[in-house]
């Protein structure tokens, strides 16, 4: 049986959490991502919500359709990271001015959605799949058939887009990712920054450590939400733990993969078109060039697409998902 005892400490002289994948990224490519999720005055905005997902005991999803009102969700887009949905909009935005109805949202633990909530799944990385299922399921009129759809994944929203077409081929139309590889050993780093820290802050401090502790995402759930950080102190911190060793764990297992999530032989069992886009930059090595195209290659259906610039890169994903829903 795994022993607590909490004792407080410092972390922020520490190189914690997100500050670890800051060696990662160089200047060109940050300034990309930020020119690509900058949200202006000309960036639609769509019908807000948020949904109880009763197979999940009290997680509660929170949601945002762009495009046509009326018919079923065509779209979905993830943002990267442990990013609330508003970094996914400008993209969603491009594609749902194509008539699309798009779909962003706040996966569990980022945004508005639920702090925290019961598991199913042995991680939170498949968890956020089966996540998905149920909200897909719970915004489609119950007299209608279930659609399929097309999914947009940055990062670990590409990670988690093409976990489910693995796991729900039937559901999806298309695939346009921008990929998280381990060609730069990016798996066992966010393994740490997402999962293991959060673990080894709540083993030393319980869970008001990892709602305090600086550079922690789940201190910024907690500033921004009275009710997130009631979520987070009422958690178990025992089961806080196993769940993130077990997500660090699953993490672990794609060292030299092409896309977080799914190995090789996986991959090549994907009979969905694929758009594999990249901004070609070199100083990306969270998102490196070399795992993008190798899995545009692996895809039996991949092409892969090149644009440093962040409109025109909007713009070839919205030319695409029009034509796979």
């Amino acid at each position: 049986m795994m022993a607590f005892t909490f004792q407080r400490r410092c972390f922020a002289a520490q190189s914690l959490f997100m500050a670890r994948l800051a060696p990662l990224m160089g200047k060109a490519s940050s300034r990309w991502w930020q020119r690509l999720e900058r949200n202006s005055a000309a960036v639609l905005r769509g019908q807000v919500g948020s949904s109880q997902i009763p197979s999940a005991g009290d997680l509660h999803l929170s949601w945002e359709v762009l495009g046509p009102e009326g018919g079923p969700i065509q779209t979905v887009v993830t943002p990267r990271g442990q990013l609330a949905r508003d970094a996914a909009r400008p993209l969603a935005s491009a594609i749902a001015e194509r008539g699309k109805r798009v779909l962003v949202w706040d996966r569990r633990c980022t945004g508005e959605s639920s702090a925290w909530a019961p598991l199913e799944e042995e991680s939170l990385p498949e968890q956020e799949v089966q996540d998905l299922v149920g909200l897909l399921d719970k915004l489609t009129d119950p007299t209608s058939p279930i659609s399929p759809v097309c999914l947009v994944g940055l990062s670990s929203g590409a990670r988690l887009s093409a976990l489910f077409a693995a796991r729900h081929p039937e559901r999806v139309s298309g695939l346009i990712l921008l990929p998280t590889g381990d060609f730069y050993g990016a798996a066992s780093v966010l393994g740490r920054a997402y999962y293991g820290d959060c673990a080894d802050t709540v083993e030393a401090g319980g869970m008001e450590a990892v709602a305090e502790a600086e550079g922690s995402p789940f201190r910024i759930l907690a500033n921004n939400s009275s009710r997130a950080r009631d979520e987070l102190l009422s958690a178990d911190p025992k089961v806080f733990v196993s769940t993130m060793r077990r997500s660090q764990a699953f993490m672990d297992r794609f060292e030299g993969c092409s896309i977080l999530g799914l190995h090789s032989a996986e991959v090549a069992r994907l009979q969905v078109p694929a758009l594999i886009l990249h901004h070609g930059l070199e100083d990306d090595h969270l998102h490196a060039l070399e795992d993008a195209t190798a899995l545009a290659k692996q895809l039996p259906g991949g092409r892969l697409v090149l644009e440093s610039d962040a409109t025109k890169f909007k713009e070839a994903a919205a030319n695409f998902a029009p034509t796979h829903t």
